[in-house]
Order: structure tokens, then sequence, then C-alpha cells
């Protein structure tokens, strides 16, 4: 089976090391670059061409919502903060991240199958098979209750396919 190949954007180099730590625990995921900011990320998307981004919401330079509508047309976004804010999220949603995690709310376990669902959730013109989420899959929402746990003000990590 071919890894699911991973681009993590954040400006924070420790939490860049996290992630791909936590990551390279898995055989089935590969993290094919790291990026400093929204627009690394865009080259990097471009040159390394990663089934999955892990994109922060706010970096100096080209922040994550400034790269979003850029980074979906070339591979599922999977959002990485500590932003809780609901016109953020919403935003985010909105410009087609594939999920809003929030730092602190969320397992290595979470992570991980966020990653590789997102992934699967694809268009059918990229690696992996367009699928639907359970309701009943934990953090995982599928896209009727995600809105409505932003406008009811959740703050449970969240993810849609």
């Amino acid at each position: 089976m071919t890894p699911t190949r991973v681009l993590i954007a954040d400006d924070n180099p420790v939490v860049r090391a996290g992630l791909a730590a936590l990551l390279a625990t898995t055989q089935d995921l590969e993290v094919v670059a790291e990026a400093v900011d929204g627009r690394e990320a865009l080259v990097l998307t471009r040159r390394h061409t990663p089934d999955v981004v892990l994109l922060d919401v706010r970096m100096p330079g080209v922040d994550g919502i400034s790269a979003l509508p850029h980074l979906v047309r070339l591979a599922p976004v999977l959002m990485l903060t500590y932003s809780q804010e609901t016109d953020i999220v919403r935003e985010a949603l909105l410009l087609g991240a594939g999920g809003y995690l929030i730092h602190g709310e969320f397992t290595s376990d979470d992570l991980v199958r966020a990653v590789r669902d997102v992934a699967r959730a694809a268009p059918t013109s990229r690696r992996r098979p367009r699928t639907r989420w359970s309701p009943n899959s934990g953090p995982l929402r599928n896209s009727n209750e995600l809105w409505h746990s932003l406008l009811s003000g959740s703050t449970t990590p969240l993810y849609s396919a």
C-alpha cells in the first residue's frame, strides 16, 4: 500500500517537528515536506503533490486562510490551529478545508484518523476515492453536524468529509 503523503505548514518549528513525529509512528503516513508559511506551502504542494496538507491558520507572511483557496485546488487541507473563533472555523470550511482541529483538543489518534480520512474524502480526481463520514465517528463529523456545532458554539475538534 502506498503511504498517504502529508505536507505540514506551520510557522512553529516545534509544532512541525511534533506533528511529523506523531505521523511517523504509522506506516501508512509519510511527511513529504514542511513549510513555514502559506506561500512556501503552495510551492511545496506543487513540488511534492501531497495527499493531505496540514495547515496552520495563523502564520507570518501568507497565513493559512489566505493560502487555503489555492491549496485546496491541489490537495485536501486539514486546518490545525489554536484558534477556536467560530468565524475563522466557518471561513476555513467555506474556503474548502476538509476539516479543522484545535491544538490541545485532539489526541494523536484523532490526528492520524483525521489525516487518513481527509485523504480518503478527496475527490476522485485525486489519489483517494470520495467517501462520507458516519455521524457516530467520534470527533469526526459529517457536514450537517459540523455546521450545527459551529452555530451552537461548540469547540470540539471537527472535520467534515
